[in-house]
């Protein structure tokens, strides 16, 4: 066969594209094998000997294999069918150049219903004691291709598709639950059913018996492969902690979102790091990018969007944003371009500054003679720092939390008019995805803010994390860590001392391989420390 020339690919090329998938699956619980068809309808669009689509772990009848064009309603077969594994991708070659136009390609397949939670999969579930199998899928982000052969791309998905699972002798499923969840939605919606596709997860013995949801071929967020990027899986993320908030204020959601950032800040903060945006060439490599830089940096940085453009202002966006490209692909450009309309503020460029490159700044202040001078540079924990500049959201406020005020920082330094003279912290809330370095007046005021519980628990954690991590990249001597400390005595909220606590033993754990000899007078400054929330 000449299909050498689609190896190493990094996508599938466009001479067919597909437009609706009718898949029959039978599988075997007992045996965990499972064996399909499916009938693909496809529009040939430019002249072609070959269909090229994904297929992976899977065993192609290639004498089923045949391509009816709507032209000639005669079936035409290749006259080679080879799987390249490597790459997960099916190569039919013909004899002659195909029809343009439309036509139906049909293929049989087996495959297995594998245990890692891939494609078409198994799980094992537990009823009156007895453990079962039962027939799962999960094509997110790549893993169509392992359920049965298909355009596995989000720029190639199609809009309709029908599911038929049929199940071996030794198990029930009751079809028409299906048909149910139609009835069911047209009385309590009064609308007709918006997904005109259908995925049926044969679960034996259970009263569901079947499951609707948004996708087979349409499965996934589009963004999530290739060049489209992440922005809708971060958003997932993050956006679950707001509804969260909402719904149960008192859990105070935020502050525990910190750990989220804290993850981000520690593995970003090394010269091994990578963008949010990364250019993915192979199916492969998209789990391999999938980290907390993807997830947790992804959706500290859609938080601190949030955050400078208004709540009220992101969610009318998101709405737009969901409306206009409902049942459409999107890339990542086209979120930020609506939250720039709908905002009036320079998005686009601002989250290029933190999407498309590695690291975070640390962003240094000082009081000169009522200005606040603000400097940032890239903060690496080991390493020559790069020359990176970011447009960073700046919040800072002085003396209360009345007195808050909001800028964008575009250049390597700047300076704002301080008139208070009193406490003052940099970004507040911890909204902003950076580092706060203080100068040592500075640093005198916000520590007896501390002491004072001028400052919320999450600023409180906020300062302490900065500095800690500061004192780790060799920016700050331990003593100056060692000094704020001291000013979390009296402190009571659990998130804030849990973090205390496993900033304590890391000092420890450090000072006992450096300085061996004080480690005694560092155990009874952190027991001192501990007493009071302790009591």
């Amino acid at each position: 066969m000449a299909s050498d020339q689609f190896k190493g690919q990094p996508r599938l090329p466009k001479f067919a594209l597909p437009k609706r998938y009718d898949i029959k699956l039978k599988p075997d619980l007992v045996s965990c094998k499972f064996s399909g068809v499916v009938s693909i309808d496809l529009d040939v669009v430019s002249p072609t000997k070959f269909l090229v689509l994904n297929a992976a772990d899977l065993d192609i009848d290639s004498h089923s294999l045949s391509l009816t064009p709507t032209s000639t309603s005669q079936a035409l077969r290749p006259a080679g069918v080879e799987v390249i594994a490597e790459d997960e991708i099916l190569v039919a070659e013909f004899a002659a150049e195909l029809p343009i136009g439309s036509g139906v390609l049909n293929v049989s397949f087996v495959g297995t219903l594998n245990d890692q939670m891939k494609g078409f999969y198994r799980s094992v579930y537990e009823i009156n004691g007895e453990k079962a199998n039962m027939a799962v899928t999960q094509f997110e982000p790549a893993d169509a291709r392992r359920c049965f052969p298909c355009w596995d791309e989000p720029a190639l998905k199609v809009s309709r598709f029908v599911v038929i699972v049929k199940l071996t002798s030794q198990v029930k499923f009751a079809l028409d639950v299906a048909v149910k969840t139609l009835e069911l939605y047209k009385k309590y919606f009064d609308a007709p059913y918006p997904l005109p596709k259908l995925d049926m997860i044969a679960i034996p013995d259970f009263a569901a018996g079947a499951m609707e949801n948004f996708g087979l071929v349409t499965y996934r967020d589009s963004s999530l492969l290739y060049d489209e990027q992440h922005s809708s899986a971060t958003d997932k993320q993050w956006v679950s902690y707001l509804a969260t908030d909402i719904l149960f204020p008192e859990w105070k959601i935020w502050t525990q979102f910190l750990d989220e950032t804290a993850d981000a800040l520690t593995l970003d903060a090394l010269a091994e790091s990578h963008p949010i945006e990364v250019e993915v060439n192979h199916a492969h490599e998209i789990d391999e990018i999938f980290d907390a830089i993807s997830y947790s940096k992804g959706a500290s940085v859609i938080r601190m969007l949030q955050s400078y453009i208004g709540a009220e202002c992101f969610q009318r966006a998101l709405a737009l944003y969901i409306k206009r490209y409902t049942f459409s692909n999107a890339k990542t450009e086209d979120l930020w371009a609506v939250l720039e309309e709908e905002s009036g503020e320079p998005v686009k460029d601002l989250m290029h500054s933190w999407t498309k490159q590695k690291g975070y700044p640390v962003v240094s202040v000082k009081l000169n003679d009522q200005k606040l001078e603000i400097e940032q540079s890239n903060f690496l924990l080991s390493g020559n720092p790069v020359d990176s500049l970011w447009i960073v959201p700046i919040t800072f406020c002085c003396g209360s939390y009345d007195a808050r005020r909001t800028f964008l920082m575009r250049s390597k330094s700047e300076a704002v008019d301080v008139k208070e003279n009193a406490w003052l912290k940099v970004n507040v809330d911890q909204t902003g995805f950076y580092r706060v370095k203080y100068d040592e007046n500075l640093t005198v005021q916000l520590r007896s803010a501390i002491e004072r519980n001028l400052l919320s628990p999450i600023d409180r954690l906020g300062a302490l994390d900065d500095s800690y991590a500061l004192c780790k990249g060799c920016q700050l001597p331990l003593t100056s860590l060692l000094t704020l400390i001291g000013s979390f005595r009296e402190e009571l909220d659990y998130t804030v001392v849990s973090n205390l606590i496993s900033i304590s033993y890391q000092v420890i754990r450090i000072v006992t391989d450096a300085a061996p000899e004080t480690v005694g007078f560092l155990k009874q400054f952190f027991i001192h420390l501990f007493q009071f929330s302790a009591g």
